[in-house]
């Protein structure tokens, strides 16, 4: 089932935080990366985490693509079962004249359910590859803080640092610039200004 939030045609669509939130997070606004107890974790998820919400997270609405890209806020992992908490941001994208336009889109916070398998990529040498299954979505509006609250972990909220509004733009910028990376990379054309750009 797909499912869209932040629907848009070329509008500026800007993160409206509610004021219950902006108490939850005060004082802990660190615009933080993922901690080092998991090196190399958040590359070995991103590119599962990415491809999935691509084909799940946003429906297009001009018969565009859906690029995604995202950053780790934490991960739990028990056996071979993971959640991963993460901002994303995904965008369509699709030609116009000769410029990729920017169609529908989503950034925010998610919660990414994924399964760990041991494959073996060279004799005697164990990688684990993850697959994504499913994702938790926050509501919008006045249930955004509950939902938040509910379904992150205090460090993962932590790191969202939704009250500071210069870390919140910072994150989305590294975002779109990995997202426009990916459409250049595949089309070779030039990109209309996104939706999510101030």
């Amino acid at each position: 089932m797909r499912r869209t939030s932040c629907l848009r045609k070329n509008l500026k669509v800007r993160w409206v935080v509610p004021a219950a939130l902006l108490l939850l997070t005060a004082g802990s606004a660190a615009c933080g990366t993922l901690p080092a107890e998991w090196p190399g974790l958040d590359r070995d998820l991103t590119k599962a985490v990415d491809g999935y919400l691509a084909a799940f997270l946003v429906e297009p609405v001009q018969g565009g693509q859906v690029y995604c890209a995202s950053e780790t806020l934490e991960v739990e992992q028990v056996g071979n079962a993971v959640k991963a908490w993460v901002w994303v941001l995904c965008e369509e994208f699709f030609p116009d004249r000769g410029i990729l336009q920017v169609g529908a889109g989503f950034s925010g916070p998610l919660m990414v359910y994924l399964f760990s398998n041991e494959q073996d990529s060279l004799p005697g040498v164990s990688k684990p590859t993850y697959m994504a299954t499913g994702f938790a979505q926050p509501r919008d509006g006045s249930l955004m803080a509950e939902d938040i609250e509910r379904i992150f972990p205090a460090a993962a909220i932590e790191r969202m640092c939704l009250a500071d509004l210069s870390c919140t733009n910072s994150r989305v910028a590294r975002l779109e610039a990995i997202v426009e990376g990916q459409v250049q990379e595949e089309f070779n054309l030039p990109v209309a200004t996104s939706s999510f750009s101030s």
